[in-house]
């Protein structure tokens, strides 16, 4: 805990905005650093809900973007981004909403499969590649499916 008044609520907001702007944050995950940063529970339910109404924090949005970003740019699959999001404070039907939307719209197993191609190419035993697959957090019968398409297209090669 700093020298904060824990009831100052121009510092509070200053708080929450410099950490907003290296990157989006839950409601929990900025209460919980708000707290951290010694501001009082009243204090930090006053930030929140202010930054709420103006659209600053969202819940919904931040979990879509979150997950839509770990899944395209750094080829997470939906178990890891389910457990990303609980662990930074968004509520389960929201993560489960944001992780129905995301199977529409991400091709899953196209990323699967050429997170598979890049371990195959390094030499990677098909345990290792399932292994890799499972802690990216792909479900199994996803990799299964990227496996066995592999196994065929060597095949025929």
């Amino acid at each position: 805990m700093n020298n904060t008044d824990p009831n100052d609520v121009k510092a509070a907001e200053n708080s929450a905005a410099n950490l907003i702007r290296f990157r989006m944050r839950s409601e929990k995950e900025l209460s919980e650093r708000l707290r951290e940063k010694g501001f009082s529970e009243e204090t930090i339910k006053t930030v929140t809900e202010k930054l709420k109404k103006h659209g600053i924090i969202d819940d919904v949005k931040f979990s879509y973007l979150m997950g839509y970003e770990k899944a395209t740019l750094y080829g997470k699959g939906k178990i890891f981004i389910k457990n990303y999001l609980l662990q930074l404070g968004v509520e389960k039907y929201t993560v489960y909403d944001t992780i129905e939307k995301l199977d529409q719209e991400v091709n899953f197993y196209n990323y699967a499969l050429e997170e598979a191609k890049k371990l195959i190419k390094l030499k990677k035993e098909k345990n290792k590649v399932v292994d890799s697959l499972m802690r990216k957090g792909y479900e199994y019968t996803l990799i299964e499916y990227v496996i066995k398409d592999l196994t065929e297209s060597f095949k025929e090669t």
